[in-house]
């Protein structure tokens, strides 16, 4: 049967790479049941095509349902393991550059990011590095899921009391974006994450924080 296109979210800002584009992509291999190797078609296509230096590869561009807040003193805040850090890192770049285009000062934007481990997929490590360091990136907020014996995810560090009581603060009194990319069952933890803090900051139920919650999602659409 015909193999069907792939989509992967683009990795980098327009504004700042307007010749190129950015793709964050997890490489699939893994060994069936009978001990036979089976490659991912697109993933394993692309590596072959940085390997072999081939410039020939047919694509095409979806508009992003990603948007930007307007007004650059509207914080954001990114949670985006693994390869979902993707659109986060254009995201950040975009708001960079119009923050440095406006000469905007005091920007807030939060990322929370995870992997297993930071000595082998901490993705785009110096960037994020950087950009902590020279304050465009708020708060870095890493989780290294393998690097003790209790496996800590983002949602785990969302909800340390520091975090949940800023993360509050920024949501519901800020107005903060939320932007979420990764599995759908983090996504679902990432949810449950912000019921918890809602309901605990705030004193009410689960059941009135996941209220608060869609009528939050149901604003921003």
């Amino acid at each position: 049967p015909t193999i069907q296109p792939r989509d992967y979210t683009i990795a980098s800002s327009s504004s700042v790479h307007p010749n190129s584009i950015h793709l964050t992509v997890s490489i699939t291999e893994r060994t069936s049941p009978k001990g036979v190797k089976v490659e991912g078609l697109c993933s394993n296509f692309l590596k072959r095509l940085i390997n072999t230096g081939s410039q020939t590869c047919n694509m095409f561009v979806r508009e992003s349902s990603f948007r930007l807040p307007k007004s650059l003193t509207t914080p954001i805040v990114m949670i985006g393991p693994g390869s979902g850090i993707a659109p986060m890192r254009a995201l950040l770049q975009e708001r960079l550059y119009l923050a440095k285009k406006n000469n905007q000062k005091d920007v807030v934007n939060v990322l929370y990011f995870g992997c297993r481990s930071r000595e082998v997929d901490y993705l785009y490590k110096d960037e994020l590095m950087a950009a902590e360091s020279d304050g465009s990136l708020s708060s870095l907020q890493l989780a290294f899921s393998r690097e003790q014996i209790e496996k800590v995810y983002v949602q785990d560090l969302m909800k340390r009391p520091e975090n949940a009581s800023a993360l509050c603060k920024l949501v519901l009194e800020e107005g903060a974006y939320v932007y979420v990319c990764g599995a759908t069952g983090m996504g679902q933890s990432v949810h449950e994450a912000f019921a918890h803090i809602f309901s605990t900051e705030k004193g009410i139920t689960l059941a009135a924080a996941n209220e608060l919650i869609k009528g939050l999602q149901k604003k921003h659409t």
